[in-house]
């Protein structure tokens, strides 16, 4: 979003349908989902509309058409009333994340301005969804690209994937450090987000390493797997 707001040409691609989607309801019609979500963010307030209700009914509507509107509509409130921001779904595409505990929740339903804003950034965007690996076989020399995957797993359970449209386990991450590796000697600009773990830094070896930190975590539903995280930011291309 900022490189757009800075009038770069900037294409944004994610393998979630719900995402992509989501983003285009809000880039062709912010109008009718800024009305939308604020009818279903009333109600909800009102007291007259349940949380399980509302993600009950998206779960309910299928992409396309009219449906998009209301589904991002609803995504978004989803999002926002749910608990810490989390957005995820079952194997089936059902949204899954529990409902928060939001002091200000009003505030945080009612804020319409962020929707108008991402929607005038959003029509600067080429937006595709899909496999990752398939968007890079596009990267010309001179492109800078930003790669921000599925981290790679600290543990076996931990999160690898969206469902089965692809597993970020230790052979997926060593195969997006050999894309970017190639894109660099073609001369593009490569940075790229990931824990800061051992594994991590021999996959990437080779790139510079900027150490960060990150809350990243605070979407976990069990408090004592919440806090700061060490991650890295791998740079190449940059010399």
């Amino acid at each position: 979003m900022a490189a757009a707001e800075r009038g770069l040409n900037v294409i944004a691609s994610d393998v979630g349908v719900h995402v992509i989607n989501t983003h285009l309801a809000v880039r062709q019609n912010a109008g009718a989902v800024i009305d939308l979500h604020s009818a279903i963010a009333q109600l909800h307030l009102g007291g007259s509309f349940s949380y399980g209700s509302a993600r009950d009914l998206c779960n309910g509507i299928e992409w396309g058409g009219l449906n998009d509107g209301p589904k991002a509509a609803l995504l978004l409130f989803l999002n926002r009333a749910g608990f810490n921001g989390l957005w995820r779904f079952n194997q089936s595409g059902g949204f899954n994340s529990p409902e928060g505990k939001h002091p200000k929740l009003a505030a945080r339903l009612l804020r319409t301005r962020d929707i108008v804003k991402a929607s005038a950034l959003l029509q600067r965007l080429t937006l595709f969804g899909g496999d990752a690996f398939k968007v890079l076989e596009s990267v010309q020399p001179g492109d800078c690209v930003y790669l921000d995957p599925p981290y790679y797993p600290r543990t076996p359970t931990e999160f690898q994937g969206y469902g089965s449209l692809q597993n970020w386990g230790p052979p997926m991450q060593a195969a997006l450090a050999a894309v970017a590796r190639a894109l660099v000697a073609q001369g593009s600009f490569v940075i790229a987000s990931n824990h800061d773990l051992p594994e991590v830094r021999a996959l990437w070896d080779g790139f510079d390493f900027l150490e960060i930190t990150s809350e990243r975590d605070s979407v976990n539903v069990s408090s004592t797997g919440r806090g700061i995280r060490r991650e890295l930011l791998m740079l190449g291309g940059f010399e």
